[in-house]
């Protein structure tokens, strides 16, 4: 799943777990929601986090891609949370 936000902050690699990335995340007082490429051999994708801004009252919009796992930092409203389902599709780089 990617969760998906209006305002993306900016990117890590090599990240190499989803745990990491939202250790990236939560150590980012601005991040929001996280997304962490677990895809293997994908240039642009794979292990690469993705660290995300969310607004006061913004809720991250769900796109399935089994390619992607996200979550919400602890400061996000939901601590630990984690996505991980949903058929392929293709990233969109946010």
């Amino acid at each position: 799943v990617d969760y998906w936000t209006q305002a993306s902050l900016f990117q890590i690699y090599p990240v190499i777990s989803a745990e990491d990335c939202q250790k990236h995340c939560q150590g980012e007082s601005r991040c929001g929601a996280w997304t962490w490429g677990k895809a293997r051999g994908v240039i642009g994708l794979t292990d690469i986090c993705f660290i995300k801004a969310l607004g006061s009252s913004e809720q991250p919009e769900q796109r399935a891609n089994r390619r992607l796992v996200s979550g919400l930092s602890c400061g996000g409203g939901s601590s630990n949370s984690v996505a991980n389902a949903g058929p392929p599709a293709v990233p969109d780089g946010r």
